[in-house]
């Protein structure tokens, strides 16, 4: 979500300076191209429009894709709600 684009810069330089978010930066970089490594394998075994829900429900059952399903939907509800507390800091 886009609270996630300004979190980073207001308490993490702060705390960690130039130097510790280019780090942060390098490492989080890393585990992007790996998940998107990983769901494009998933998304060639599976081909579903359900991405991450279809992904859980095939690999865990019915009930796991719905806890994922309701997981990406509270975090899109709850990603607005985070990005206006921290622009109104």
């Amino acid at each position: 979500t886009a609270a996630g684009c300004y979190a980073p810069w207001s308490f993490g330089i702060d705390s960690a300076g130039w130097v510790g978010m280019l780090v942060a930066f390098g490492l989080v970089g890393i585990f992007y191209f790996c998940l998107l490594q990983c769901l494009a394998e998933m998304s060639a075994a599976i081909p579903s429009s359900g991405a991450g829900q279809a992904f859980a429900a095939e690999a865990f059952g019915p009930v796991a894709g719905f806890v994922a399903g309701a997981a990406a939907l509270v975090q899109w509800v709850c990603g607005s709600a985070a990005l206006a507390v921290l622009l109104a800091l």
